[in-house]
């Protein structure tokens, strides 16, 4: 939906639970300096750029974000357990939290936990030996999501196919050099 038309529409806002953030909220856990990943354009700019959030559903919590110039939604942080905004309803209470789970870590974590149990007692079993063998190393830091939209996926999959790349990481590695490059120039 654009955003005009959203902004427009009560009974939309008030199903998504669209409200800007109120810094001055009681118990409010961070402020908004505190989000200094977000470019100083925006995070210093409140008027033009003020953070709003949106609720996905009760259960999952909120989305914080902005509308930028080009009136594209920008998420700022995810917010499962609404505690930025603490509610009346529940005393403005914060929750007690540290960082959430994604699919990706959860599979981690479970790896670990398969190497860890020792159900297998046989030093010549073949299940236990290959688990062993996975190697985490790094996988739990400089990780990258990044969403691409259909004819981005394709691109890709026509590079890799093409034998340009090996895998979308080469794109990152180009895309760092290409730009040292134009940055040195």
């Amino acid at each position: 939906m654009e955003k005009g038309k959203f902004l427009a529409d009560r009974s939309s806002k008030s199903a998504w639970r669209y409200h800007p953030i109120d810094w001055n909220q009681k118990n409010i856990p961070i402020q908004r300096s505190d989000l200094n990943w977000v470019d100083a354009t925006y995070l210093e700019n409140v008027d033009d750029y003020p953070l709003v959030q949106f609720q996905v559903s009760k259960a999952f919590g909120r989305v914080v974000g902005f509308w930028d110039e080009k009136d594209v939604f920008n998420i700022v942080l995810l917010d499962p357990l609404h505690n930025l905004q603490p509610s009346k309803d529940f005393n403005y209470r914060v929750d007690s939290c540290s960082p959430l789970s994604c699919s990706y870590s959860s599979v981690l974590c479970e790896i670990e936990r398969i190497k860890s149990n020792s159900h297998c007692k046989s030093p010549d079993c073949g299940y236990k030996k290959s688990i062993n063998m996975i190697g985490l190393g790094d996988a739990y830091a400089n990780v990258i999501v990044h969403f691409v939209d259909d004819d981005q996926y394709h691109k890709v999959e026509g590079l890799k196919v093409e034998g340009v790349i090996d895998s979308a990481s080469d794109l990152i590695s180009y895309g760092i050099d290409y730009v040292e490059e134009v940055k040195g120039s």
